[in-house]
This record gives structure tokens, C-alpha cells and sequence, in this order.
């Protein structure tokens, strides 16, 4: 039976993607030190059959598997793409749009070549574009993305790197790769204040980072009692219900006119 089930849901899966069945929706990246929203997650979600919607953790992995998720990096790209150029993001006080890309893209022959082209098409500046990476993907594609992440950087793209805390990335990654941000997860990072220990290297490790000119977002600050116990810690940004829910495309642009991000 769970099995059949697995099956039903790469299938659909599969479909959703084949028939561009995809939305992006936005999430609000609060920065510490400017106490507004910096930045913007643009995340693909799924239409299921029943209508509902779908998150990148859910369909992730399987996509990979199933040898579609380049297709759905490709539509994150263009999606992001059309939000810098005909949006008033330009004019708001948002410094980048980040989109998380499989690294299965990374391994495409021709993908820097695309990723400029596609830049150039809509007129957008890739130091507007920040990509975000699956730590766990790095660790086994390692020596085959590494040349054309460089390309990337070199071209103005910045990179974070994501899952830190869940015992995926590791100082390796963060030598290895030009890496301009990198994320903790809050939920996590809560337990650190029951135990001295924890928290001592917790803020050893931001520290670490800061000195190596590496910013520091802690996700899953869903809560007002989080958003204020992370105030201990010397993070940069937010990400999390508490400072903003997913926004739909109408959402994201209307906040945009009305100039609250």
C-alpha cells in the first residue's frame, strides 16, 4: 500500500510538472539590522489534482529522481526573471530575489550560457539574484557543479547554502564554494537555549561566519517568542510566518504598489 501510494504521488508529481502546473509564491526575508523585509524567496509550488498546492519539500527529491527538476529550476529562473523586470521591485527597498535550483541544473552543458542569456533577455542584473543550494546535494555532486557555480559568482550571482543544523553542511562547503549566506534553522537553533553548551557554540558559529563575511538567516521564526529570543543571537535575517506568510504573485504585487516592501 505505500508503495501504490508513492507511486500515485510521483505520478503526480510528474504530470503537474510536465503540464506546467506550477506557481511561485514569496516569502518575505526580514533583515535584523534594517528592521524591514531586504529580500524576497521565490519558491515553485505544485498544483495537485485536488487543487491544493504543493511545497518544495514535498516534491523535491522526487522531482530530482524523476529527472524533472531542471525543468522546474528553469521555471523559477524565468519567473524570477519576469518579477525583476516588470514589478516595481527595482524601486523597493528589496536588494534580491533568491530561488532555490536543483543542482541537477548545475550539471547541464550550456546552463551558465542560458542562465546569461535569460539575464540578459529581461534587462536584470544578476547581483539582483541570489540561489540558494541543497546542502546534501552539494556533498555528492561536489566536483561536478563547483566550475560552473564559480561562472555564476563570477557573473555577479551570490549563493546561499541551505539545511545548516541538520548535519549536511559543514565548513567544506563553505570553503569550497563562494557562499554569501547561510541558513540555520530556528526551530533547531530554540533548543540552544535550554543548554549553555549549545548556545555557547551557536554563537560561536555565527561569529565564525561574520568573520567570514558570510551572513547568517535563521528560517522558522514563526512565532513572537522566537522572533524575540533571537534577538540573543547576532543573525542578519529572518525568515518565518512571524515576520510574513507565504504571499501569492497578486499578494507580493500589491504590497509592492503600495510600497510595504
Amino acid at each position: 500500500e505505500c508503495r501504490r501510494a508513492y507511486n500515485r504521488l510521483q505520478e503526480e508529481i510528474f504530470t503537474a510538472v510536465k503540464e506546467e502546473r506550477m506557481e511561485m509564491l514569496f516569502q518575505p526575508v526580514y533583515s535584523v539590522k534594517r528592521k524591514q523585509i531586504h529580500a524576497v524567496e521565490a519558491l515553485v509550488y505544485l498544483k495537485k489534482n485536488n487543487g491544493t498546492l504543493m511545497g518544495p519539500h514535498e516534491y523535491g527529491v522526487i522531482a530530482e529522481g524523476l529527472g524533472i527538476a531542471d525543468m522546474v529550476g528553469e521555471f523559477a529562473l524565468e519567473q524570477a526573471c519576469e518579477v525583476l523586470k516588470h514589478t516595481g521591485m527595482r524601486r523597493s527597498k528589496m536588494r534580491y530575489i533568491e530561488i532555490p535550483l536543483s543542482v541537477v541544473l548545475f550539471e547541464k552543458k550550456g546552463f551558465v550560457a542560458e542562465f546569461q542569456q535569460k539575464l540578459e533577455e529581461y534587462d536584470v542584473k544578476a547581483t539582483r539574484i541570489y540561489i540558494s543550494l541543497n546542502a546534501k546535494a552539494l556533498i555528492e555532486k561536489h566536483n561536478i557543479v563547483a566550475g560552473n557555480i564559480l561562472k555564476l559568482y563570477d557573473m555577479g550571482v551570490r549563493f546561499s547554502l541551505d539545511d545548516y543544523g541538520y548535519g549536511q553542511a559543514n565548513l567544506n562547503h563553505i570553503i569550497d564554494y563562494p557562499i554569501q549566506m547561510l541558513k540555520m534553522n530556528g526551530r533547531i537553533i530554540n533548543g540552544s537555549f535550554e543548554n549553555n553548551k549549545t548556545m555557547h557554540v551557536t554563537k560561536s558559529t555565527i561569529t565564525m561566519l561574520h568573520e567570514l563575511a558570510i551572513n547568517v538567516a535563521i528560517a522558522g521564526i514563526d512565532t513572537k517568542d522566537l522572533f524575540e529570543k533571537m534577538q540573543e543571537l547576532d543573525a542578519d535575517l529572518y525568515v518565518g510566518e512571524y515576520v510574513s506568510g507565504l504571499l501569492t504573485a497578486k499578494e507580493f504585487l500589491q504590497m509592492l504598489e503600495r510600497k510595504e516592501l
